[in-house]
Order: structure tokens, then C-alpha cells, then sequence
């Protein structure tokens, strides 16, 4: 007959609940080095021997708030609870913002995380800062000039070609692609712009 090891038991909720533990000691303990380079502490409670149960204060509410509930930026040791990063992330979403910077007006490096935010804002919020950060990224980018297509569109032309007229892929129409403007046969683009001023 083989032999058996006992085994304790051990619900799922406890394993959750220790993982979850160790989780939150390890991001405490990152976060408390991170604070060790900050001029500025105040913002800091004092650490207890659990982390589970320890507290920090929001950035923006200045409420006192657990760990679980707080998420901390890159590249900063700003931290802020899921309520507050939801206001404030939808508010700068809703102003195109593509990347988002800390709300602490003396630090310059910190940004949010859209994977990190996912969880507290809206999925149409969090699809409107995707698209916000891919445009953002692209290079020699420019919009259709007729106002009702106003399609993003980019330049890959090169430095070497001269094209002058150019197609919008979505409405079809002719533009210029020297100066980005509606197209003007037998005009210059000067002559086409002062011709606008006037």
C-alpha cells in the first residue's frame, strides 16, 4: 500500500487571500522605495506590520484609503483610489488627452496606465484614450481638408517625391498634398492661401 502524505486543506478563498496578500506587500514595499527618492512624504501613514490592512492617502481626495484600492503611477510614487483615477482619468479622456500625467502639479514624470485604469473607467472611455494614444504615436499624420470626411490621414511620401494632388482615400475628393488644403488647380499654394485671407 503506498504511502500518503497528509495534506492540509486549504479553501480557495484563503489561498486567494494570502496570494492577494503577498501581492499587496510586494507592491507596498516597491511603493515605500519609490517614496524614499520623493522630497515630500507627508502624504504617507504610517506602516503597519500587515499590508493588507495599512492605508495611504489619495492624492486628490486626500481621504485615507487601502492598499487594494489604490493605484500607483509609473515613474512616479503618486498614488490615487480607483474612484478618483476614474474622474480624473475620463475628464482628460474627454479632452483628447492621449497621455496622462500625473495630477500633482510639481511632479513631471508620472503618467497612467490605460491597462492599469481599465478596470476604473468605462469601457467607451478606455476605447476613446486607445484610439487618442494611436494617434498620438503617428508620424506626418494630417486630416482630410473637406470638413464633413476630415478622415485621419498620413503622409509616406518620403522626402525625394514632389505630388501635389492627392486623393482622400475615404471621400474621394481632390486635395493638395503640399499644403494639406483643398485642391487648387493652377494656383499656388501661396497664392491659394492669400486668396483665402482676403
Amino acid at each position: 500500500m503506498p504511502l500518503k502524505w497528509p495534506t492540509a486543506k486549504i479553501s480557495s478563498s484563503a489561498k486567494y487571500q494570502k496570494i492577494r496578500n503577498i501581492k499587496e506587500e510586494s507592491h507596498f514595499q516597491n511603493h515605500t522605495k519609490a517614496m524614499k527618492t520623493e522630497k515630500d512624504n507627508s502624504d504617507l501613514v504610517p506602516y503597519t506590520s500587515n499590508p493588507a490592512k495599512s492605508k495611504l492617502i489619495c492624492g486628490i481626495c486626500k481621504e485615507n484609503k487601502p492598499l487594494s484600492d489604490l493605484l500607483f503611477l509609473n515613474r512616479c510614487s503618486h498614488c490615487f483610489c480607483s474612484r478618483c483615477v476614474g474622474c480624473y482619468v475620463s475628464s482628460k479622456v474627454a479632452e483628447n488627452m492621449a497621455v496622462i500625467s500625473c495630477p500633482i502639479p510639481e511632479c513631471k514624470n508620472g503618467t497612467f496606465d490605460p491597462l492599469l485604469c481599465k478596470p476604473m473607467i468605462a469601457r467607451e472611455v478606455f476605447d476613446h484614450w486607445c484610439m487618442s494614444l494611436c494617434v498620438f504615436v503617428i508620424k506626418n499624420k494630417f486630416y482630410c481638408p473637406f470638413m464633413d470626411c476630415f478622415a485621419l490621414l498620413t503622409d509616406e511620401r518620403g522626402n525625394q517625391e514632389v505630388i501635389r494632388e492627392a486623393e482622400c482615400p475615404h471621400c474621394h475628393r481632390l486635395f493638395c498634398a503640399e499644403c494639406k488644403s483643398t485642391w487648387h488647380a493652377g494656383m499656388t499654394c501661396e497664392n491659394f492661401h492669400k486668396l483665402g485671407k482676403n
